[in-house]
């Protein structure tokens, strides 16, 4: 059951025991205001342990966990850097672990419902169905940002997928439905002529901050002293020009190189 989250900062996290602070820390990732965002969004049913995941790692790693790392590291423990899969999973496992050292009679902690196993599976589920399954010579997908040019240019498309394009991204920021159409048919043709398969993900644009119409203000006015092919100053300039509501404002340049002997 969540709860309120404890209000403690990383600093006074590590002066605490070890086990006490990674309980801390899972409290927090348990709590209310941890998983308060899937309140307010829709989440398929597909996805909802995946999201509450993706909550509890980024909870996580609000803190500075260089100093818990490293403790973990000295016992032989894992210093949870790769806990993205299951993040509170590997937490508790953690914790357990710790216990187990402490009283070897101790109770095991209850196994989260996204256990280490289940949360790589939908990991690599979730992975493979946004960006295609990986090629046997490597194991991570390469995404291409589509230009606005291969809405009418196919053999550009056919190119990037034969290179190695794993998925094509469109960005809805840019362009037009009937360019995106295009796009997406491209690639579609491409997969069938070369025989691989080539995700599409379309970026949808976010709201953006823009500025209003902007209030005239009085301009900079310039004035440069007259120079000889050698750049130095010819005579000194004294130029005076009206701003901000009348005050006068004197710009005078002079003479570069003073003292110069020739």
């Amino acid at each position: 059951m969540s709860k309120k989250a404890p209000t403690r900062s990383s600093a006074v996290l590590a002066s605490d025991p070890l086990r006490v602070q990674l309980e801390r820390l899972r409290d927090e990732m348990t709590s209310d205001a941890c998983l308060a965002p899937l309140e307010s969004i829709q989440v398929h049913d597909c996805y909802r342990l995946s999201a509450e995941n993706l909550l509890h790692y980024l909870c996580l790693r609000r803190h500075d966990l260089r100093e818990v790392q490293a403790q973990l590291a000295q016992i032989g423990l894992s210093s949870l850097g790769r806990s993205e899969a299951a993040t509170l999973a590997a937490v508790t496992a953690v914790i357990g672990v710790l216990q187990r050292l402490e009283d070897p009679n101790a109770q095991v902690p209850t196994t989260p419902d996204l256990g280490l196993d289940e949360g790589g599976r939908l990991l690599e589920a979730h992975t493979e169905a946004l960006f295609g399954k990986p090629r046997s010579a490597r194991p991570v997908r390469i995404m291409v940002t589509l230009p606005s040019e291969a809405a009418h240019d196919g053999e550009l498309i056919n190119a990037l997928i034969k290179e190695g394009m794993d998925c094509a991204r469109i960005n809805c920021a840019h362009d037009d439905p009937d360019s995106w159409r295009a796009m997406i048919e491209h690639v579609r043709a491409g997969e069938k002529a070369l025989g691989r398969e080539c995700k599409v993900a379309l970026d949808l644009a976010g709201p953006k901050l823009r500025t209003g119409p902007i209030a005239n203000a009085p301009g900079v006015k310039k004035v440069r002293p007259r120079r000889d092919c050698y750049g130095a100053c010819h005579l000194p300039r004294a130029r005076s020009s009206c701003l901000d509501e009348g005050r006068l404002e004197r710009f005078r340049y002079r003479r570069m190189f003073d003292g110069y002997k020739r």
